[in-house]
């Protein structure tokens, strides 16, 4: 069987692999540099790789077929060998092999004989210990779900890997002993660099721990290591918040002004979230008189994205500008490694351009996203759900402040009114008790003053009166006598004149009336004979009076006329008109007037 031993080499700072023939191996290690060493006459060649190296190779041959197995390789003293280029020495190190076995031998069961859950869990876990045993692997991921606790107690928090495509990561459960903290913090503290947090990419050392009762695969940390940077959700989410600063589009829609009283409100959540149902519920207990629309959208994964800018889109579109007063997007919790599809510039733009102001309740307290950051954040839905009962108290106190404010300020305008009214009301009444009381006085002299005037007018006016009436009685004396004798005179000859006019346009009449009725008759007598001649001529042309004298009217049976041959063709059929009734015909021949020849 053939065996790879490799173990670190602190001479030449690596890791130390034993040469075998393997052509993949010559392929990839062939370029690496070689060390060899002689003992008792042999030779024996080493590759020097470095620990990135290594876990490639170790990759490689699993790939290839290759099974790690554990191998007791420790001398009866109890420590464990190590290969390195002067040789074998002692270290703290285990020395591992890698032989290469046949796939197919894996004794994987078969329909006959198949594995029960408590069976495959026990193969998995004494795979698990062949392959690893008590072996700790570097793993790299983020670092999510910490939370610091008591000096004493167990932390458990994931390592994550995220997926470059807004997809869920891939995670792992962790935990990490009281002790194995305490020993990070000395660490942290003596190299002079901060405690890993949430988001930071680490390189843990991990103890692979498989428990059989609950099929559970967990990594116990012993160390990290303390290089690694911070980790590809905060960077990413950092780089985001970046770019939508320098668009300004970050503090764009978290400046929008804070709505008075709010009333309706846009609910964007995915469908049954219980996130949604707290948010409701929470609304209702606190009595708040408010309308919900909701907008389901997916809140996880890669769907998240065109799922929300569509939701957007249509609140835009379908509903006026204003009629929001606030967006609330819920979800209801989740670890950290959820929070990658929140970390998302086209849905953080498409929010930010938004006319409505907007909170978010993705139900995390210690991590937060790019829309946490950019927007106004709650804890839970049920944090949203207080927050807009508390502006919209606030509001409804502020109102009730201001018309109880309003109503006094009433009152004591109506009150200033009231006394200025009166007291002008006073001041009117003096006024006109003493305006009319000198009126009064005036109209009494000025009556006084017409009175005489009047009487001294008509006393004139009645001696004029009297002197004109004699004057004109004596001229109408002397008048009427030549004026009665001129008129007689005139009566007479105006008689005369008018009778003898009248007997001449008499006779001017009567010779005019004879004259127009001599030119009427014989106006009627002409159109009388006009009018018989058209009689004549209509009754000539007429239809029935043309086939009562033998004629016939051809037609087809649509109506059309037919007034020549060409409009018919042999063998269709005709209707005759005559003068009581019609006959339907067929067209046997057709004749042509001109040379006699048939037709048809």
């Amino acid at each position: 069987m053939l065996e790879l031993y490799y173990a670190y080499s602190e001479i030449y700072g690596g890791w130390a692999l034993t040469y075998m023939e393997d052509a993949v191996l010559e392929n990839q290690l062939g370029s690496k540099r070689m060390v060899s060493s002689i003992k008792d006459g042999i030779e024996k060649k080493y590759w020097i790789v470095t620990t990135e190296g290594l876990r490639r190779i170790l990759g490689l041959l699993t790939q290839i077929g290759y099974t790690l197995h554990p191998k007791s390789t420790r001398r009866p003293d109890g420590t464990p060998n190590v290969v390195s280029a002067e040789g074998e020495r002692s270290a703290n190190l285990m020395i591992k092999a890698v032989a290469k076995t046949n796939v197919k031998d894996a004794p994987f069961g078969s329909s006959a004989n198949p594995y029960d859950v408590a069976k495959l869990a026990a193969f998995v876990s004494e795979k698990l210990k062949n392959t690893f045993g008590k072996m700790c692997v570097w793993v790299v991921g983020e670092l999510s779900g910490w939370k610091e606790g008591k000096a004493t107690s167990f932390y458990y928090p994931k390592l994550i890997q995220p997926n470059a495509n807004g997809a869920d990561p891939i995670k792992f459960n962790t935990i990490v002993a009281p002790s194995i903290w305490r020993k990070i913090k000395d660490k942290c503290q003596i190299e002079g660099v901060p405690l890993p947090k949430n988001g930071d990419k680490i390189c843990a050392l991990c103890e692979i721990d498989f428990y059989e009762k609950t099929t559970t695969l967990q990594l116990k940390i012993q160390d990290i290591d303390l290089d690694y940077s911070q980790g590809d959700f905060f960077r990413q989410k950092a780089l985001i918040i970046g770019r939508l600063v320098q668009d300004g589009l970050f503090d764009l829609n978290r400046n929008l002004p804070v709505p008075v009283l709010p009333k309706r409100i846009a609910v964007f959540s995915n469908e049954g979230a219980a996130g949604y149902y707290d948010f409701h519920n929470k609304l209702q207990e606190n009595k708040i008189p408010v309308t919900l629309t909701i907008f389901r959208v997916v809140l996880q994964g890669t769907g998240m994205e065109p799922s929300v800018i569509k939701a957007l889109s249509d609140m835009e579109n379908y509903y006026p500008k204003g009629y929001f007063d606030y967006g609330v997007i819920i979800r209801g919790g989740g670890d950290t490694t959820e929070l990658a599809c929140f970390n998302n510039y086209n849905v953080a733009s498409a929010i930010a351009r938004c006319h409505v102001k907007f909170m978010v309740a993705i139900g995390h307290d210690i991590d937060s996203s790019v829309l946490d950051e950019m927007l106004v954040r709650c804890k839970t839905p049920t944090d949203a759900a207080d927050k807009i009962s508390t502006i919209y108290r606030d509001a409804d106190d502020e109102i009730q402040d201001l018309s109880l404010d309003l109503i006094d300020a009433v009152h004591d305008k109506i009150e200033r009114y009231d006394k200025e009214l009166i007291r002008l009301g006073n001041q009117i009444l003096t006024t006109a008790t003493w305006r009319k009381s000198d009126a009064e006085n005036q109209l009494n002299h000025l009556s006084h003053l017409l009175c005489s005037q009047a009487r001294m007018s008509v006393e004139k006016k009645k001696v004029h009166q009297e002197q004109l009436s004699e004057v004109l009685v004596n001229t109408v004396r002397g008048v009427s006598y030549n004026e009665m004798q001129r008129l007689r005179l005139m009566r007479e000859t105006i008689g005369d004149l008018t009778h003898a006019k009248l007997e001449k346009a008499e006779g001017d009449m009567n010779r005019l009336f004879e004259s127009m009725s001599f030119y009427v008759k014989t106006h009627i007598d002409n159109k009388m004979k006009e009018l018989n001649n058209y009689a004549q001529l209509v009754d000539a042309r007429d239809p029935r009076a043309m086939i009562k004298r033998g004629f016939v009217c051809l037609s087809k049976h649509d109506g059309q006329r037919i007034t020549t041959i060409h409009h018919i063709k042999k063998g269709e059929n005709v209707r005759a008109t005559l003068i009581d009734g019609h006959l339907d015909l067929t067209v046997n021949t057709v004749l042509e007037n001109k040379d006699g020849n048939e037709k048809g």
